[in-house]
């Protein structure tokens, strides 16, 4: 392993690191948040606000542009401040126009969107509240690529992962506790974005206060061209994340919503891994595209997939061992009808971590089309699995089309890698501590699962049971000397 590979690694493992410390508060926060609206509002209260909002959220991608990816890719490729202060301005402007005008669309349909679409006048006025925040999300996002482009991983943790969640958290409970309407909680994480928006600028400004000017008309071109497609792949994420929400929405109402969103939001908690992994690993793998050094890039494709693989499994298997238990602890009993689909979701989730993050690794080296289109065929087989599966299987049916479909589509993106680029995985330094692990742990989450004990105590057990269980078998089955030394040159650099 050469010192360049090593140094790489610990870039992103150390980036990873802290976006999946930023990515817990984050997560903790959120589901506070969540639960406690479940437990004030219930079923259908919940399901009311969470499909408003993911109704809005959906067509953010208009707003954004594709600028977030464009910028974490073209940021590190580009020597010249000047000129990376320029993608930066240019992305910022537009993207407010855009999001703007995005946002009064969306505010003047409201009432048509609430009755026509989902046959629910209650939901308008929440409809109203989130298109004001249109623009706000879109420029968090945005920024964020800004730091990711520069591999400022501490900048974007602080706005995205403490700031807003953080904020978030002491606003809807200041409502819950005030005994306000629900569409108070609407306001108050319309404020929580308007907070965070014009954070994230100051602090960008102090980090890089000259960001003014203009691209020359040829960058502007090619910017524009590939952040093109970046936005439709962008769209086609947004929609494989929401369509299953707003189906349910269409075709179950929004008791069946507020069910099905927290089966998602906990299926989701694996990919807070994924995603703490992907933050670096886009502007480190373009680096090395640029350079066309693909023996480094295989390696670092295949240790990270090790590394994320093996750090999700002790979490897969406690929420799938007690899934009907962390519905009722977290949010009540009227919830615990989504544990089926908790456990449909959580596998698809599972799946994609171990293909990698072939997405975001076709995006570095350039092929962005290719995550394009794959992501388009992937929201039209969503939208027609979800159309047939759930009215006939409720919600393990939208859970079962979108597991089916994120899965696939990022093993379609690893084969394609693969047999394009000859990048692959060391299979067995995952599959045979994965296999001790989980060989070590599952009869004894069977064994807690059957005590007599209060759920808030089987929780950590298992936790700790499956954490010793695979942490085990990675120091004794798992183990390279690559992953001692990544270790060590992080630790030389803290």
């Amino acid at each position: 392993m050469t010192t360049n590979q090593q140094s790489l690694l610990t870039t992103i493992l150390g980036g990873a690191a802290l976006v999946f410390a930023g990515t817990v508060v984050s997560k903790v926060s959120g589901f506070a948040v969540k639960s406690v609206l479940a437990h004030q509002y219930g079923p259908d209260g919940f399901g009311t606000l969470m499909l408003a909002y993911s109704t809005v959220t959906t067509v953010l991608f208009i707003g954004k542009l594709g600028f977030p990816t464009a910028l974490a890719r073209y940021l590190p490729q580009t020597e010249d401040w000047g000129e990376r202060r320029n993608y930066i301005a240019t992305s910022i402007v537009i993207t407010l126009a855009a999001s703007g005008m995005l946002s009064g669309t969306f505010w003047l349909a409201a009432d048509r969107i609430a009755t026509d679409i989902f046959n629910d006048s209650s939901l308008s006025p929440f409809i109203r509240v989130f298109a004001v925040a249109i623009p706000f999300l879109a420029l968090i996002n945005v920024i964020s690529g800004v730091y990711r482009g520069m591999v400022n991983a501490r900048s974007r943790t602080l706005i995205q992962d403490v700031l807003k969640p953080l904020l978030r958290l002491s606003l809807t409970g200041v409502v819950v506790l005030s005994g306000l309407p629900l569409l108070w909680v609407a306001n108050a994480w319309l404020a929580t974005f308007v907070v965070t928006a014009l954070a994230a600028m100051l602090l960008l400004y102090s980090v890089e206060p000259r960001v003014v000017g203009s691209l020359s008309q040829i960058s502007r071109v090619k910017y524009f061209k590939f952040a093109f497609p970046l936005m439709v792949t962008s769209a086609m994420g947004t929609l494989l994340g929401n369509t299953d929400t707003l189906l349910v929405g269409g075709l179950l109402g929004t008791e069946a919503v507020g069910i099905y969103d927290v089966a998602f939001a906990l299926g989701a908690l694996i990919i807070a891994i994924y995603t703490a992994f992907g933050f670096l690993f886009l502007p480190v793998f373009s680096e090395l595209a640029s350079e066309g050094d693909t023996d480094q890039m295989n390696q670092v494709y295949s240790t990270i997939t090790k590394w994320m693989t093996l750090l999700v499994a002790p979490v897969y298997l406690t929420l799938v061992g007690l899934a009907p238990t962390v519905l009722d602890v977290m949010f009540g009993p009227e919830f615990i009808a989504g544990r089926v689909a908790l456990v449909i979701l959580l596998t698809g989730m599972y799946l994609r971590t171990a293909t990698g993050l072939g997405g975001q690794a076709l995006t570095a080296i350039g092929k962005p089309n290719a995550v394009m289109v794959g992501n388009i065929v992937g929201v039209v087989v969503n939208i027609v699995l979800n159309l047939i599966l759930i009215p006939a299987f409720g919600l393990i049916g939208a859970a079962l089309a979108t597991a089916t479909v994120s899965a696939g589509l990022d093993a379609s993106y690893f084969f394609y890698l693969n047999r394009r680029f000859d990048i692959g995985l060391k299979a067995r330094e995952t599959a045979v501590p994965l296999f001790v692990g989980a060989a070590f742990s599952i009869p004894l989450v069977v064994v807690v699962r059957r005590l007599s004990v209060a759920g808030l105590l089987k929780l950590p057990l298992v936790g700790i049971i499956t954490t010793v269980g695979f942490l085990t078998a990675f120091l004794y089955f798992g183990l390279t000397e690559r992953d001692i030394q990544t270790y060590k040159q992080l630790r030389s650099n803290q």
